[in-house]
């Protein structure tokens, strides 16, 4: 079956829950950028079967920086996707600042986000080959703690 056929037979009764282009929702002037996953339930609507996080709890404190770290599998881009807003959880909260990220504008929280991922980092480190510059990095994730 031809791909752009094949892509309408798979998408045709999916209807995404979340519309990218609504202009409704709040901008708050100002951010502080403490961001709360509160009790956050799971799971891909691709897989109904298989609930990716359970109770789920996490504070990001504002003005820090957080890594999240684990091995492949263990749920760090869901969580990113959670807080950009690809998706909703099944059931818990997500807050930033204390307000649902249900409530706030979707492109104006988008655009609240910056992201490195790894393979960025990575990157980065092999390509710019400057010694003094890859340390510090690796000296500061380092001196990281985890808990």
């Amino acid at each position: 079956m031809p791909a752009p056929k094949l892509t309408k037979r798979l998408t045709r009764d999916r209807v995404p829950k979340i519309d990218i282009y609504s202009e409704e929702g709040e901008c708050p002037k100002q951010v502080d950028g403490f961001l709360e996953f509160l009790n956050i339930n799971f799971i891909y609507p691709s897989r109904p079967g298989v609930q990716v996080l359970q109770n789920f709890n996490l504070l990001v404190p504002n003005g820090k920086i957080t890594a999240l770290v684990g091995a492949s599998g263990s749920g760090k881009s869901t969580i990113v996707g959670l807080a950009e807003r690809w998706y909703d959880p099944v059931e818990g909260q997500i807050l930033l600042d204390g307000q649902d990220l249900k409530r706030l504008n979707l492109r104006w929280l988008r655009n609240q986000i910056s992201l490195i991922s790894q393979v960025h980092f990575q990157q980065y480190l092999l390509i710019s080959g400057a010694n003094a510059v890859q340390c510090d990095y690796l000296r500061e994730c380092l001196s990281w703690s985890y808990w």
